[in-house]
């Protein structure tokens, strides 16, 4: 068994260390040249590449830097090239409408999905498995920390729609875990000064 409240302090265990590698590679500066050029790109087409590429990133296709966009858009925001209300509602906007697009795939292709996923990779194959594991005991509630772990957070969705859990509750955990996780990751190019260096100094 897992209970819940192990699970939700891994959850917060994860992400903490998500944000310190982010930490790490600003001060590092290693990340300089990709951060820069979507920064330019995200300036120059706005809400709608922040909003297509969250919504890419949540349909579970690779290549989508939905992580890093949304340092970027904090970054912006602190110049005052964005409004963060804004911001944040269009990426929460985009991570939820994702979700519900992954869920609708699991649900109408069901195993085939499933199928498809385990074959991608091994370690997909593991993820896939302990999140059925971790639906199917936890239930509902388990959505909002999954929303909080890398590569997870975008599987979860077409399972939920392959396991058949309700949509509206679904939804609902879906779009707090988005907006938490959308919120830390903007704040963290608003806050970091490495990263508003890296950009300054261009």
């Amino acid at each position: 068994m897992y209970p819940l409240k192990n699970i939700y302090y891994k959850g917060y265990k994860i992400l903490k260390i998500k944000v310190k590698y982010f930490i790490v590679v600003m001060a590092k500066g290693e990340a300089k040249v990709d951060l820069t050029a979507l920064t330019m790109y995200l300036y120059e087409y706005g809400f709608v590449l922040l909003f297509i590429l969250v919504f890419l990133e949540y349909l579970n296709i690779p290549g989508f830097p939905a992580g890093m966009i949304l340092p970027a858009a904090g970054f912006l925001i602190r110049q005052g090239n964005m409004n963060f209300w804004l911001a944040l509602f269009v990426s929460v906007s985009a991570g939820a409408l994702g979700s519900a697009f992954a869920y609708s795939i699991g649900k109408l292709g069901g195993q085939r999905i499933l199928l498809f996923l385990t074959k991608r990779s091994p370690k997909q194959q593991r993820y896939v498995e302990k999140c059925i594991q971790l639906i199917e005991k936890q239930g509902t509630k388990i959505i909002l920390v999954a929303k909080l772990i890398p590569i997870v957070r975008t599987l979860i969705g077409i399972l939920a729609g392959t396991l058949n859990m309700n949509f509206i509750t679904y939804m609902f955990y879906s779009s707090l875990g988005v907006a938490i996780w959308n919120s830390v990751f903007m704040s963290m190019g608003y806050l970091l000064p490495r990263f508003n260096e890296a950009f300054t100094m261009m």
